[in-house]
């Protein structure tokens, strides 16, 4: 009875030691090592959302205007705490080079401040830290990506309510149906003698789920529901 109670009592201690050591375990570089949570710095998922929608990075450091305006940090120069906005912002841009030359989203301190003096004092670094995020000169795929659904939802809706009013696209009020008659993520009815082209899905399903696009879909549901407005009060 006793020697069974001591296997049992192990086994707890070796499974106990076991989580223990998954958690200081981090995939650092492509591999998975023990540290010490105190020795890493790691991407938030807010910084990582941000990562993907950068241009590849460049000697230039092309990619800072955009991770500045998406990650805010110019109110740090606006408060008058220039250092802190430099320091920010250079980590962030070594955050984001490893992450997107590696993929991990843990990187050892020791690590990341070899690389910090070297970066805050490059001429590039120091050059595009200045440059508005409005005078960027290539847009990224994302942002075109945006522009291009912005302008297909409108020719739709546009194209819908030449033939359907607001409530009947909408169900009276309904955003849910209205993205369904718009054919945002599929058309869940049968298309009868509709044209299949204008019932083709505008964005994939991992684009709809990804929540970035939906302020252009709310702002378009708004405009709708304007124009019907506009419409009663002229007595249309």
């Amino acid at each position: 009875m006793g020697n069974k109670l001591k296997r049992k009592n192990s086994s707890k201690l070796k499974a106990k030691k076991s989580r223990l050591q998954k958690q200081n375990t981090r995939k650092v570089n492509n591999n998975s090592v023990d540290v010490d949570p105190d020795e890493v710095i790691c991407c938030s998922q807010e910084m990582i959302s941000v990562f993907k929608r950068l241009p590849k990075p460049d000697e230039n450091f092309s990619h800072l205007p955009q991770l500045i305006n998406d990650l805010e940090l110019r109110s740090l120069s606006k408060t008058g705490e220039i250092q802190d906005f430099e320091a920010a912002t250079a980590l962030a841009s070594i955050q984001y080079v490893h992450w997107y030359l590696t993929g991990s989203d843990a990187l050892l301190k020791e690590e990341l401040f070899k690389i910090f003096d070297t970066i805050i004092d490059h001429h590039e670094f120091k050059k595009q830290i200045l440059k508005p995020f409005s005078k960027i000169e290539h847009e990224t795929d994302f942002f075109r990506r945006k522009k291009q659904f912005k302008k297909e939802l409108t020719n739709r809706l546009n194209k819908r309510l030449e033939t359907s009013s607001f409530d009947e696209l909408t169900s009276n009020g309904s955003k849910l149906k209205f993205e369904m008659s718009l054919a945002i993520n599929g058309y869940p009815f049968e298309l009868d003698d509709k044209n299949p082209e204008d019932y083709q899905s505008l964005l994939t399903d991992d684009e709809y789920a990804s929540g970035e696009f939906d302020e252009i879909i709310h702002d378009a549901f708004l405009d709708a529901k304007a124009q019907k407005i506009k419409a009663l009060i002229n007595g249309g």
